[in-house]
Order: structure tokens, then sequence, then C-alpha cells
């Protein structure tokens, strides 16, 4: 359920360029995992600009956040059997990390659940997010290269599912989402 709900606040996060990470990290060879991701989501800056090009007539505001994009990158995987290799790869990736100069933003665990974000700011704006996730059953990982104003990251996250899965996990309230923002009517 974790994972689901995080998957989907990925998904809509890569599409909506409502983030920025690096592209460093190749989350297709973890150690000790032989096995091809479920899901593979690469956007490179070609596609990015014709993502761009199509948001553009349905939602100006969307297109323009997606501008500083460079890149996204998605991988799903399932798998219980490595549970370990996936907690110990995103040890490995939060240290270097972190020993670059990244801010960790979220780090939460619980149940078997493990939970990593973290960004790179330049002026006020971020330069770089990377997000990782496991529950046991599953694992998530994310790459979005480009830069986005905390503004725009801020209204983007008002809006996802995952600050209610945040919030289960630091046992603080998630915030308030609009109708408008929810898509509820």
């Amino acid at each position: 359920m974790l994972i689901r709900k995080i998957v989907l606040s990925g998904v809509v996060v890569a599409i909506s360029g409502s983030a920025a990470a690096q592209g460093a990290f190749d989350f297709d060879d973890i150690p000790g995992v032989n096995q091809e991701p479920a899901v593979a989501v690469d956007i490179n800056p070609t596609m990015m600009r014709f993502l761009e090009t199509v948001v553009r007539g349905a939602d100006p505001e969307g297109a323009a956040m997606l501008t500083g994009l460079r890149s996204i990158s998605l991988r799903v995987y399932h798998d219980e059997d490595n549970t370990r290799q996936f907690n110990n790869f995103i040890d490995d990736v939060t240290d270097e990390l972190q020993g670059s100069g990244w801010l960790a933003v979220v780090s939460a665990q619980d149940e078997g659940s493990k939970v990593r974000i973290h960004t790179q700011m330049t002026d006020q704006e971020i330069s770089g997010m990377t997000v990782m996730v496991t529950d046991g059953s599953e694992a998530i990982f994310i790459n979005i290269d480009g830069s986005i104003s905390a503004e725009d990251l801020g209204r983007v996250m008002a809006m996802m599912p995952v600050n209610d899965v945040l919030g289960s996990l630091t046992g603080l309230p998630a915030p308030r989402r609009t109708p408008e923002a929810s898509g509820d009517d």
C-alpha cells in the first residue's frame, strides 16, 4: 500500500515536472539485484522539451515548471528476496549524496519500509532531487535532473498523496489539500 501511493506520487511528480534531481545514479545496476525493473521511465532532454511543448497547450503554468528540467528517471522493482540489497544500496547512495553536499529532506523507516529524499539547493531553487523507497516487497527510485523553484515544488507537493504517506511514517499531520489541488469536486 505504501509503495503504491508513493509510485503514484512519483509518476505524477515526474509527469508534472514538479521537482528536480540529478542523473548520476544508475538504478538499473543495484549490487546483488539481478533483475529488470518492473517499471522503467526515462525522459531525456529531447523528450523533456517535447513534453513541455505538449503540456503548454493544456497547462501553460505546468509547462513553465518543465522548462528547467533536463531529465527524469523512475525505476520500480518488485522483489521480496532483495530487500536487504535495496536497503544497502539506499544507504550507500545516501552516504554519497550527503558527502556531496545534498540535503536529507526526508529520512523515515517503519517496519521494513525505508524512505529517503535528498535535494541539492542552488540559490532559491532545487537543483537536484533523488527519492528512494523500499517497503519489503517493492523498491522505487526516482531521479529528476534540472531545477525548479521552492514555490513551484510546494504548490505541486500540496497536491500529492505522498504528504499522507510521509505523515503516516513520521507521525506529523499531512497538510490539508484543497478540492482543486486534490482533484476532488
